[in-house]
């Protein structure tokens, strides 16, 4: 399997703490304009976000979310029945070196629900997903980008372990 292409992604530490957030010791589901967020009050999601909640929360795995009290963030539109366009997911060095298997659940999870609602829709031929994944290693973070159909989803997952 080829490793899929990764570019440098802005420290994710410095970031949050700009923010006045803390990196939380779990797959961090972050607002998809996260970069380049001034402040915690321009947090938008995309649309699938609240999928990706149930499912991690159903598969038990660890999540952390943006903390806010009594406060919800605007999600972006849905702009066709056919994508699917999921949050940014941060996997921390910490969390990776813990639980080593986490992006391949997290993303598996992801692929299963997808392909089970594309099974039986006729317009299967046109469902993608659009997902970021932001991991660090060694050298700090970076960033991989998946837009494509469901199927090549699980090429993505083999490349990036």
């Amino acid at each position: 399997m080829k490793p899929v292409p990764t570019k440098a992604y802005i420290d994710v530490e410095r970031k949050a703490d700009e923010l006045g957030l803390s990196v939380p010791d779990a797959v961090w589901i972050v607002p998809t304009n996260f970069e380049r967020m001034k402040s915690v009050g321009e947090a938008m999601y995309d649309a699938d976000y609240d999928l990706v909640v149930k499912l991690l929360r159903s598969a038990s795995l660890p999540y952390s979310l943006l903390k806010s009290t009594n406060r919800t963030y605007p999600k972006l539109v849905q702009q066709s029945f056919e994508l699917a366009a999921l949050p940014l997911l941060i996997f921390t060095r910490d969390v990776l070196e813990s639980r080593p298997e986490i992006i391949s659940r997290v993303l598996c999870i992801l692929l299963d629900h997808f392909r089970d609602r594309s099974r039986n829709d006729p317009g299967k031929d046109k469902n993608s997903v659009k997902c970021h994944i932001v991991k660090e290693d060694e050298e700090g973070y970076v960033r991989a980008d998946y837009e494509g159909p469901v199927e090549g989803l699980k090429d993505f997952i083999e490349g990036l372990k």
